[in-house]
């Protein structure tokens, strides 16, 4: 039945991307040829992301960003409970004006993590993976400040305070263009 939920939202042109998807490769080649078959379909009609990501990985997310930057259709997208650095920059890089997100959504925005296993402790392994780190956080905060519209310096800055954004804040940022609410609890 959950392949049948998720037939029905690929024909609605609706698309989650969630964690984990590094530990699941048939996901994350699910998500990209779902997202190439519906551009070759209809190249015009709107693509809906919904975006939820509690871990960096950075490997698949960056996948799943050059194939959107890829595709000529309108982009809509949705924040969804917790979005860690490279969920952020998915949901920033939809079209501008159609980026939104959940009330309480929270943005996180921390430093890269390395691979090192254990016993990986000797300085040129050290040095090699630094180098790594500080080229994906380079273009990490570029394309973030290119879809954003903040200088790089600001977000090099929260990445570096390991900065949790509310809906509000992504607003204020420039991550999001508008945030959804719906009506109070009683």
């Amino acid at each position: 039945m959950a392949n049948s939920i998720k037939e029905e939202l690929l024909q609605e042109g609706i698309i989650l991307i969630h964690s984990q998807l590094g530990q699941d490769p048939n996901n994350l080649a699910s998500i990209i040829l779902s997202l190439t078959e519906l551009s070759s379909s209809s190249p015009t009609t709107p693509i809906q992301l919904f975006i939820t990501s509690s871990m960096n990985d950075q490997l698949s997310m960056m996948a799943i960003y050059d194939t959107l930057m890829s595709i000529p259709n309108p982009l809509i997208g949705f924040g969804i409970g917790h979005l860690d650095n490279y969920g952020t920059l998915l949901l920033s890089a939809c079209d501008k004006g159609k980026r939104f997100a959940l009330k309480h959504s929270v943005f996180h925005l921390s430093e890269p993590s390395g691979y090192l296993a254990p016993g990986q402790n000797q300085e040129t392994m050290v040095s090699l993976e630094y180098n790594e780190i500080s080229k994906q956080r380079e273009l990490f905060e570029s394309l973030l400040s290119s879809h954003s519209g903040r200088p790089i310096s600001e977000i090099h800055e929260d990445i570096s305070h390991n900065l949790s954004y509310s809906a509000e804040d992504a607003l204020n940022k420039g991550i999001i263009d508008e945030i959804l609410s719906f009506k109070e609890a009683n």
